[in-house]
């Protein structure tokens, strides 16, 4: 039956059930056809609208915006622009003229999901995930900067008008490969919790310890500026609290001499590294390592009242997130530098950092843990 068939059936009975109670859901069915109607028509304009887009000369862009769906940006428009309401319709502002350049009142979209993200770090906002994503589809005549022929390795175009086409999953802007990246790290950050600080459930050999520092100190020099000495070899493990309180006194001490600058370097340098991975621009718009501390900030409070402060270098915060970035990125396992650090608290050992060229590590005894 046609939709005005199906009505003046319903009138029909209506009439037939004015006196009785049955009036009043004839009368809700009515309504509720009226509106499944009105969301027939709502959807059958937006597809055409899409079907009109993709049979013209548009081309494609990517929009990253807020979770509420909002842009982050766009020219400083008050509120951002809704695009997660807008979806199957055109957007259309005042874009401001074209000598104003790219950050400017407009919509602003970027050719692909890396530039989006690109175009989008740093804003206020933008350390809040994960984004969302969105396809817009525009006349290039609609593109009111750059003021020539686009081209895909562009950062982002400047736009007056565009169609929202469709909100994208973030595999569907950057593949299901990067998505199982993050389910991946989200795995590892869980098990963060279950990290047994200072309670070992075995007696530790220092063999084991001296094992992962060697470890830690190979990856971490990879990033030690060519004019700085190499990192000390020596290690010291201590085994009992009032030791361990003295050294990470000292270590603490220790940092702030030049010789603590190395650190700063081979850290700011491993750091840039990261952030260069294409993987880890597109990972981390869905999961940041920084919008996260995995219980570190408690456990750098608790160890802080052991042993004071500990250094930057070998603290919880510091480390863990540095070792969930590297993940992120996709960069390899066995070189990444913070993942012996958490293998010796996996161990319920303690780096407390260098002291008169040694580094020094806590490992109590199951019996004193």
């Amino acid at each position: 039956m046609t939709y005005e068939e199906v009505r003046k059936w319903c009138y029909g009975e209506m009439r037939a059930l004015s006196d009785t109670p049955m009036y009043q859901r004839g009368a809700d069915i009515l309504k509720l056809l009226d509106e499944l109607r009105e969301d027939r028509d709502e959807w059958k304009k937006r597809a055409e609208s899409a079907e009109h887009a993709r049979g013209g000369q548009m081309i494609y862009g990517i929009k990253a915006t807020r979770q509420n769906g909002r842009s982050f940006y766009d020219g400083g428009i008050d509120g951002g622009i809704d695009y997660a309401s807008s979806v199957g319709t055109y957007l259309e502002i005042e874009a401001a003229p074209p000598s104003f350049g790219a950050c400017a009142a407009g919509i602003h979209v970027s050719p692909t999901g890396l530039a989006a993200c690109r175009a989008s770090n740093g804003i206020d906002g933008s350390e809040q995930v994960p984004w969302r994503f969105f396809e817009l589809a525009i006349d290039p005549g609609d593109i009111v900067w750059p003021q020539r022929p686009v081209r895909p390795d562009d950062a982002k175009w400047r736009c007056r008008r565009a169609l929202v086409v469709r909100e994208l999953s973030h595999s569907d802007v950057f593949g299901e490969a990067i998505s199982a990246r993050v389910r991946d790290v989200q795995a590892l950050v869980a098990t963060f919790a279950l990290i047994p600080w200072l309670r070992p459930t075995r007696e530790v050999a220092d063999e084991e310890v001296e094992m992962l520092i060697s470890r830690w100190r190979e990856r971490i020099t990879v990033y030690l500026p060519a004019n700085r000495a190499p990192l000390a070899s020596a290690v010291r493990v201590v085994r009992y609290c009032y030791a361990a309180s003295s050294a990470a006194a000292a270590a603490a001490a220790a940092a702030a001499a030049e010789d603590s600058y190395a650190f700063t370097d081979c850290h700011s340098a491993a750091d840039l590294a990261v952030a260069r991975t294409t993987g880890y621009e597109a990972t981390n718009a869905a999961y940041s390592a920084d919008s996260y501390d995995f219980g570190a900030k408690d456990a750098d409070l608790d160890l802080g009242r052991l042993f004071g402060p500990l250094v930057w270098y070998v603290s919880p915060l510091s480390v863990m997130r540095r070792h969930a970035r590297w993940m992120l990125a996709g960069l390899p396992a066995e070189t990444d530098p913070w993942a012996p650090l958490v293998g010796l608290w996996r161990l319920g050992c303690l780096p407390l950092g260098y002291v008169q060229g040694e580094l020094v590590v806590y490992v109590p005894s199951p019996r004193q843990s």
